[in-house]
């Protein structure tokens, strides 16, 4: 793939044109916006798809949908997961602080 299909393929995943990506996008942060932005149509679907539900329309077999939904479900959970699990630098020497001034001491012992 040349880098003229690459950009041209970026622009259309995020809806800008090729000369708005060239000049106003850094190309190391091309990646991050394209996981985000498949993030946010994995999202979309899957609320299209609970509404089809909730309609009762569903057009797969039953296999079908558990693949799909599970699928689905797992990319979301995976990052849900990463965020959940970044460390806070602040709050952690927050915490040392305070256990060492006695904090963690027990009262009357």
């Amino acid at each position: 793939m040349s880098l003229d299909d690459f950009l041209t393929e970026v622009s259309s995943v995020l809806g800008v044109s090729q000369r708005v990506l060239e000049t106003e996008y850094y190309m190391v942060d091309i990646p991050k916006l394209i996981e985000k932005k498949r993030k946010e149509q994995l999202a979309d679907y899957f609320m299209q798809l609970q509404l089809s539900i909730a309609s009762n329309n569903r057009v797969m077999e039953e296999e079908d949908y558990h693949n799909l939904v599970r699928n689905l479900t797992k990319i979301l959970e995976e990052e849900n997961k990463t965020e959940q699990n970044k460390l806070d630098r602040q709050k952690l020497e927050a915490l040392r602080l305070m256990t060492n001034q006695g904090a963690n001491r027990t009262r009357g012992g």
